[in-house]
């Protein structure tokens, strides 16, 4: 009977991670990425395959994306015809840019050349030129490869990105060259997810974390933030996780527990070319997702791992 009951547990358990994940890839890939919105037709159809007993937790969910995406929507159209001139005031107020030397002027002679896309009815993308994209470098704001996702309270939520074209060749370090011209829409894909789970965030969807103190909650957060888009856009993980600086000895420690597990799980799938069999990383987004401590990333790692015979 306790077999029976263990068999039903992990069956059921392997189910959530695979309907699970793929709900969240068919959000990133297949809604967002083709500009359709999360309409009533939409959500129906992203549904179909979620277990019964986990529909109302998706379907919430949903409804939360599409509620904090509508709100900047609503933003956006107070603003129509000038979204980019006001998206990058907002930036320049926020990140206090005057203060950091940026010169204000310069910037909002170049807005004009800059690109504004907006994809599922309320995610805008700014392409920033050459200009902007090297002053907000030198004022050490947004990430190394230039794309950064900017998660407002209260304002406006977007995507930058540096137009390419634009791109000097000494502007990028010799590992981004590569990623620039063959894997742009890696960086999409992770700047997605990034605006996708700062607004399940923004709207109380994403599990809070119970950490004993303020950094290791902080440091928790952000690996789960990251192992979700390294899953769905394959960006360098430990780059990412590390950009925040974290001081504590212990809390390194724990960090580069989960890098060892997640990356262990990561090779043995490659290498065993597990992916052909349909078992991926994709599979591990629920686990990381339900996790609010360290602790219970790690044992859910492990369990998951265990549960699809992946050697750590």
């Amino acid at each position: 009977m306790k077999e029976l009951r263990e068999g039903v547990v992990s069956e059921t358990r392997k189910k959530m991670s695979e309907t699970i994940g793929e709900l969240y890839k068919q959000i990133i890939e297949g809604v967002l990425c083709s500009n359709s919105e999360l309409d009533d037709a939409t959500i129906e159809d992203l549904l179909r395959d979620i277990p019964e007993h986990a529909k109302r937790l998706c379907f919430d969910g949903l409804m939360i994306l599409r509620g904090e995406i509508g709100k900047n929507k609503n933003i956006l159209n107070e603003h129509e015809g000038e979204e980019k001139e006001f998206i990058i005031n907002e930036y320049i107020q926020h990140s206090e840019l005057e203060k950091k030397g940026v010169n204000i002027t310069d910037i909002n002679d170049e807005i004009k050349n800059c690109t504004y896309t907006e994809l599922a009815g309320g995610i805008p993308l700014i392409g920033l030129t050459h200009s902007i994209w090297t002053a907000l470098r030198r004022a050490g704001t947004g990430s190394p490869d230039g794309w950064t996702t900017s998660i407002s309270n209260n304002g406006v939520s977007f995507i930058f990105y540096p137009l390419l074209a634009q791109m000097k060749e000494s502007d990028l370090a010799p590992w981004l060259k590569e990623h620039y011209i063959k894997q742009g829409l890696l960086s999409k894909k992770h700047e997605l997810h990034h605006f996708i789970w700062g607004m399940l965030e923004r709207g109380g969807f994403a599990r809070e974390s119970n950490e004993s103190s303020s950094e290791l909650r902080e440091a928790f957060l952000n690996i789960r933030h990251e192992l979700i888009a390294h899953i769905f856009s394959e960006s360098g993980i430990e780059n990412a996780i590390f950009a925040h600086n974290p001081n504590d000895s212990h809390v390194i420690d724990q960090i580069n527990s989960i890098i060892g597990i997640f990356s262990s799980i990561g090779n043995t799938i490659l290498i065993d070319k597990m992916a052909d069999q349909g078992t991926c990383l994709e599979l591990f987004f629920y686990p990381i997702m339900k996790s609010r401590n360290f602790n219970e990333l790690r044992d859910n790692l492990i369990q998951t791992a265990k549960t699809y015979n992946i050697r750590i």
